[in-house]
């Protein structure tokens, strides 16, 4: 009787002393739907994110990083770093140290490995093990490391198949966290624009794709161990080809070196002792085009202090595009209906964000945020220390239900308890000695 009283006190006491993180391991699947403007929840037929929001948490809208185009703001979420941080300043770009111009099938650790610390390499470096499924520079070494399992871009791959394979890795890799990349519903903004009953229509097609991995889910019983997010990373405008700039009409095509990326902005590297000229030509040139030297860009955009920043910036109005030269562009660049890269504060390019699970509120809806604070959020539902990076904890703290939010407190030894323990245990021996 005294051995079995001794044992169950002391197994009351390992409990007492194991963190809650280590009684029910949650796992995190982080699902990216490129493109999808926060507004298509108000004109699109959506009952999978409506149910998701209901049994979790949802904004209204969150904001991307500046500029706001595709890959930027992919390793913006996975790295909690503004661009100027990271250094993926554009889905095209040029570095002069490298003297090389970056586009989006580079993979090369001399591009991507310049001091950020994406979420799949966190994981890993604290003994968790990360997945991603296509996310921008999951296929780059960083560091040396890739995620345990990463595959190589496919666009062939359709959502059903990934959504399969992801849950393959979760129930048959034990994988802690994964980060799982949507093309839609971007590529349909881009062909028909963001005001068309297509986007309307593919959105609701992802909404569809969300269902089938709720279900399959469900199917896997993970229901009770898996946090679900839901982002995106940046909105939709839609643009005409009468409302194209070319800048070679106002400034000498002599006076520029490179023009390391185009289209909502221009980012322009001028022959050296020409910047003034550029400048001056470009000023006032179109009542749609603002040219601002880097430094001078509001400081709220955090978009001046990297190399790869080009030192003028040609920025137009919403729905205003800027071009080296119009009449160069190919038929297929001149068919865009819809274009995205504006300042993220517009309306049009604020984007999506719901979230479930067992670590979250249920039917909870908080104030926007910005996607550099979902690194933190998730590098607290896997429990590990996040790298330093621009985001805000206190901005999605109220996210977390109230005990996954205070764990750190929770994870804290319940030392008096242990000691009364001790005394019992102590008392015990002595009473039957």
């Amino acid at each position: 009787m005294v051995r079995t009283a001794s044992c169950f006190l002391l197994a009351v006491c390992l409990v007492c002393a194991v963190p809650p993180s280590l009684q029910a391991k949650m796992k995190t699947l982080l699902v990216s739907m490129d493109g999808f403007r926060w507004d298509y929840l108000q004109k699109a037929s959506t009952p999978n994110i409506d149910q998701m929001a209901r049994e979790g948490v949802k904004a209204p809208y969150i904001y991307s990083t500046f500029v706001t185009k595709s890959f930027p703001n992919h390793f913006s979420i996975v790295t909690g770093l503004y661009q100027e941080s990271h250094g993926i300043v554009g889905n095209s770009m040029y570095d002069p140290e490298l003297d090389d111009f970056f586009w989006k099938g580079v993979h090369t650790a001399e591009w991507w490995d310049v001091g950020a610390e994406p979420i799949w390499q966190s994981a890993r470096m604290q003994g968790r093990k990360s997945a991603a499924y296509f996310w921008p520079g999951s296929e780059a070494p960083i560091k040396g490391m890739h995620p345990d399992i990463w595959v190589p871009y496919n666009e062939s791959h359709s959502a059903q198949f990934r959504v399969d394979r992801v849950m393959e890795w979760f129930v048959e890799e034990d994988i802690d966290i994964v980060t799982l990349y949507l093309e839609e519903p971007d590529a349909t903004g881009h062909a028909y624009g963001a005001d068309g009953p297509e986007v309307i229509e593919k959105s609701e097609q992802m909404d569809g794709v969300l269902g089938y991995l709720l279900q399959r889910v469900r199917d896997a019983g993970l229901e009770d161990s898996l946090n679900i997010l839901l982002v995106s990373d940046h909105g939709m405008a839609t643009i005409s080809t009468d409302r194209i700039i070319s800048l070679y009409d106002y400034v000498n095509k002599s006076w520029i070196d490179k023009i390391a990326d185009f289209a909502p902005l221009a980012s322009i590297l001028p022959v050296s002792g020409r910047e003034d000229d550029v400048v001056n030509a470009l000023q006032n040139a179109h009542p749609n085009m603002t040219v601002y030297r880097k430094e001078d860009l509001p400081e709220r955009l955090h978009y001046s202090k990297h190399r790869r920043i080009m030192p003028l910036l040609a920025v137009t109005d919403e729905g205003w595009l800027i071009v080296p030269n119009k009449s160069e562009l190919t038929p297929d660049q001149l068919a865009f209906k819809g274009m995205h890269g504006w300042d993220q504060e517009m309306s049009s390019m604020r984007t999506i964000f719901a979230a479930r699970g067992p670590s979250f509120r249920r039917g909870h809806r908080v104030p926007p945020f910005h996607n550099v604070d979902i690194y933190n959020l998730l590098c607290s539902l896997i429990d590990i220390t996040p790298a330093p990076n621009n985001g805000s904890w206190e901005r999605v703290r109220g996210l977390l239900a109230e005990r996954t939010a205070s764990v750190a407190m929770a994870m804290t030894p319940n030392y008096p308890l242990l000691l009364v323990i001790f005394v019992i245990l102590t008392t015990i021996k002595m009473n039957f000695a």
